[in-house]
């Protein structure tokens, strides 16, 4: 064989494994014979095809692009695109969207480069396999995605998910027999729930000063702190069906939508022959429930498609239309007329990623909005000017609410969906893990006029200090109502899984699963963990166990030998059955 053929042929050979050797080198020896063998077939074969300018140069950009996506996304994610990551995407655009747009350029820079080298290396390539090549290349395709583990059937499996139909949400209502309170008349209750806000970023507690919300802290002065809360997940779509569902939402999407929301309690309520009026007025992009019919349980509906009047894909389009503000705007304007003791939801959405910021009130400087390790400090700063923003439109909603309830028994409760991450275990906003930082999320409860009375205030105020999770909130939403030792709650109390903070805690809470993966809302990569009192497990797709960390403290990877990670271990195993990497949950303390 000449130089110039052993050449050619070694062109070839690199051209056709580049996929299996990015796979080699970002995730470590792990693929199948099968599957290299599978997606060299599929680029080789191609290669000896593609001899037109043309069908060459389609295969360099194919194959260029393929590796700058997925490089684009192992940077971010640690893993590569695949299926459940196209399937999140899809769920959940909002989020997307402007990531996509922010690492665009550089994605599309490199895959140019990148083809420009794949294009001059394919006229390498020996001559004379064509055909051979195109068989090949096609028996590959076919199997690429049912056999490869490389980037390159990673991205086959991803694009299975633009051809494949859209799930419907479940349907059907959520009948409840009537709830008659023991109270003489159902307080008001305004449930403020806002996004991404982590408590370390927050100042629930009465304190002065409050440089994050000022305003929500002057207008409630006497809240109750709920220092250590946590959410059961860290995306939008999970925490938010737990929190307002009083279930963590791992089981078939038919069991979720089953499952009861606040609202239909809500609604199933009866005092003095009234009951509430329920609204969930929103500045999310799109309802987060499984069940298409939720807005059936309610008196009012509103997400920001009615706030702005128009369709909206992502955040990222109506950053100027101010929703927050467009928010507080309705909610003041309804609560002013609005009959009836009132259960209002209000769901900010201005501190979520890419974070709407006044620029003539932002203090925390210098800040910027591009997501990015090299400038933490300053994206981290743009957050908590969007906190500060959005604070003067919450306490705007506070204090049109404390209007119109005057001297009626009234409660506020504040919390976030889920936390938020500013490199902390090589992470950047949420959903990537479970660690404390993206789950730890503030929380208060305040009352006035006899909302709660002397028993019920002190067993509050003596939960302030205790690890609770967002399962405790609709307990103590339906205690405050007065139906919580209703018989006719018997049956959907049993499944609910928290405790009320009205009353003294009679039993250490049973260890909760922390995930974001679940049949409602596939993961772009696999993580889930267990919460304990004061201590969580955690894993990650590539971890090979649970490690232990403290939840209060900050310490990471702790010993099983301390006793709540051996007994959340044993627990886990019920949990979770199988690890996020793929095998059983047999790990020993």
């Amino acid at each position: 064989m000449t130089p110039r053929a052993l050449g050619q042929w070694a062109v070839l050979a690199l051209f056709a494994l580049e996929p299996t050797l990015v796979d080699g080198v970002l995730r470590g020896p792990r693929w199948t014979l099968l599957g290299g063998a599978v997606s060299v077939a599929v680029w080789g074969g191609l290669a000896l095809w593609a001899k037109h300018p043309i069908s060459r140069a389609a295969v360099a950009w194919v194959s260029s692009s393929v590796i700058a996506v997925q490089l684009a996304f192992f940077r971010g994610y640690h893993t590569f695109i695949d299926l459940d990551a196209a399937r999140c995407a899809q769920r959940m655009w909002a989020d997307v969207a402007p990531v996509v747009a922010a690492n665009l350029p550089a994605a599309f820079a490199l895959s140019l480069f990148v083809g420009a080298l794949h294009f001059a290396g394919l006229s390498w390539v020996p001559t004379g396999h064509g055909r051979p090549g195109l068989r090949a290349a096609l028996l590959g395709g076919a199997l690429l995605p049912l056999l490869g583990t490389t980037p390159d059937a990673s991205a086959a499996r991803a694009l299975s998910a633009l051809v494949r139909a859209p799930e419907a949400r479940a349907s059907g209502n959520v009948h409840l027999p009537e709830l008659p309170s023991s109270r003489p008349g159902l307080p008001h209750v305004l449930f403020v729930l806002t996004e991404s806000v982590r408590a370390t970023d927050y100042c629930s507690a009465p304190q002065a000063p409050c440089p994050a919300a000022p305003e929500t802290a002057a207008a409630l002065p006497d809240r109750v702190a709920l220092r250590w809360l946590y959410s059961l997940g860290s995306y939008s779509a999970i925490a938010v069906n737990a929190l307002l569902g009083g279930r963590v939402p791992t089981g078939a999407r038919d069991t979720v939508a089953a499952t009861p929301l606040v609202f239909d309690f809500a609604r199933s309520l009866r005092a003095g022959g009234t009951r509430l009026r329920v609204h969930y007025w929103s500045a999310h992009v799109d309802s987060l429930f499984e069940r298409s019919d939720v807005r059936s349980a309610t008196d009012s509906f509103v997400t920001l498609e009615q706030l702005v009047g128009r369709k909206v894909d992502s955040l990222e389009q109506v950053r100027d239309c101010q929703p927050d503000a467009l928010l507080a705007d309705l909610a003041s304007q309804r609560l002013s007329r609005a009959e009836g003791p009132l259960f209002v939801v209000t769901h900010f959405s201005g501190t979520h990623a890419p974070y709407w910021v006044d620029p003539d009130h932002a203090p925390f400087q210098p800040s910027r909005h591009a997501a990015s390790w090299a400038g933490l400090h300053e994206l981290h700063n743009a957050y908590k000017n969007a906190i500060f923003t959005q604070d003067a439109q919450v306490a705007r909603v506070v204090r049109a609410f404390l209007a119109r309830v005057g001297a009626e028994p009234w409660l506020v409760l504040l919390t976030s969906d889920h936390g938020e991450a500013f490199g902390e275990h090589k992470a950047i906003h949420h959903g990537q893990n479970t660690y404390p930082e993206q789950i730890h999320v503030p929380g208060f409860v305040a009352w006035g006029n006899g909302a709660l009375d002397a028993e019920q205030a002190r067993a509050l105020a003596s939960h302030a200090m205790d690890s609770l999770s967002h399962l405790d909130l609709l307990p103590t939403l339906l205690d405050a109502w007065g139906v919580w030792d209703a018989f006719a709650l018997t049956a959907a109390r049993a499944r609910l899984e928290g405790r009320t903070l009205l009353r003294p805690f009679t039993r250490p809470r049973a260890p909760l699963p922390l995930t974001n993966c679940t049949e409602l809302f596939p993961c772009p990569l696999e993580n889930w963990g267990v919460l304990g009192e004061r201590h969580a497990l955690v894993s990650q797709a590539w971890d090979s166990g649970f490690h232990c960390v403290e939840l209060a403290g900050g310490r990471d990877d702790l010993g099983f030998d301390v006793p709540e990670c051996h007994e959340l271990l044993g627990a886990s195993r019920a949990l979770w059955p199988s690890l996020p990497n793929g095998k059983p949950n047999r790990q020993a303390p």
